[in-house]
């Protein structure tokens, strides 16, 4: 049985030059892990890998899903398991590579979503605490047990908000701690990027303005003017929310372009913290060997 290869680590941080440099050396094929590079026409801001930059390497659940459709962990898992397992019985080598913490846990784990069923005495608290306590305190508990979601919703969404509260908290109380429960895959080899803060901060807002220059406004237009809306789940991607105060309140692109730098800056933070729990193998991608140290590790796991 082949071993899975994952590669996981925070936004900009050359995740997908060592998925590619992976797959042609180990004759494997991606799995994408990234919440909001499944969206159909979200390019520019969701840093979509190029033609280029996949470099003829096969690439699997991206620009898959409409943006204004349902998707979740749940139907992520079953989609990504049923490519992981399909490469395994073809000899190839599945690469799991990504930054949605919760996704990579959703395969890698047997977690059981089955149970998150709607719970309205639960609901009816949670929206109580919301106008109570207000959204950017109910985000801040949620960030600590899932920081994706919390990072895509916006203070004054309560529906998703309190949805998003009530199916966490329904989570806990039906599977438990997600980092203990039964593994799915035993067999894996887990590489976790950890770049110098300064570096990545320093690449996130390189990438910004490179977006900005490449049309990210235009792209966020053309989205609207197909019918996207700002409270759809899509369209609360980092890249894509900030742009609601240009479009509607005479917000200069300036201060949307630093509110983008300062929000991924912070989603980049959550997710280093999030994949420091796994056991895995560290790595500092902005390194000039990174990819062949990477590499290296890899291949020697593979023959143990």
């Amino acid at each position: 049985m082949s071993k899975i290869i994952i590669v996981a680590g925070p936004t900009a941080s050359g995740k997908t030059a060592l998925a590619v440099k992976l797959a042609k050396t180990f004759n494997g094929e991606v799995i994408s892990a990234d919440s909001m590079q499944i969206y159909k026409r979200l390019d520019i801001g969701t840093a979509k890998p190029t033609e280029s930059e996949t470099d003829g390497v096969k690439h699997h659940l991206i620009d898959f899903v409409e943006p204004d459709a349902p998707y979740n962990a749940a139907l992520y898992q079953k989609d990504a398991r049923k490519i992981i397992d399909a490469l395994i019985k073809a000899d190839k080598t599945p690469i799991l590579a990504g930054g949605t913490g919760l996704y990579i846990n959703s395969v890698l784990y047997d977690m059981n979503f089955a149970n998150s069923d709607k719970n309205p005495e639960l609901r009816c608290e949670l929206e109580k605490k919301y106008d109570k306590d207000g959204g950017a305190a109910m985000l801040e508990e949620l960030s600590l047990s899932n920081p994706e979601v919390a990072a895509k919703l916006h203070v004054n969404d309560k529906k998703r908000v309190v949805r998003a509260c009530e199916t966490a908290l329904i989570g806990k109380k039906t599977d438990g701690d997600e980092f203990n429960t039964k593994l799915y895959y035993n067999d894996y080899i887990f590489v976790t990027l950890n770049p110098d803060r300064a570096r990545l901060y320093a690449k996130i807002n390189e990438r910004t303005d490179l977006m900005l220059k490449n049309g990210l406004t235009q792209e966020v237009k053309e989205l609207i003017d197909t019918g996207l809306t700002f409270d759809m789940q899509s369209m609360q991607s980092i890249g894509y929310k900030e742009f609601e105060g240009y479009f509607f309140k005479g917000q200069p692109l300036e201060s949307v372009a630093e509110t983008i730098k300062q929000h991924t800056r912070n989603y980049a933070k959550r997710q280093i913290t999030w994949f420091k729990r796994y056991k895995a193998k560290q790595f500092d991608t902005l390194d000039n060997n990174c990819l062949e140290s990477v590499t290296d590790f890899v291949g020697s796991s593979l023959k143990a």
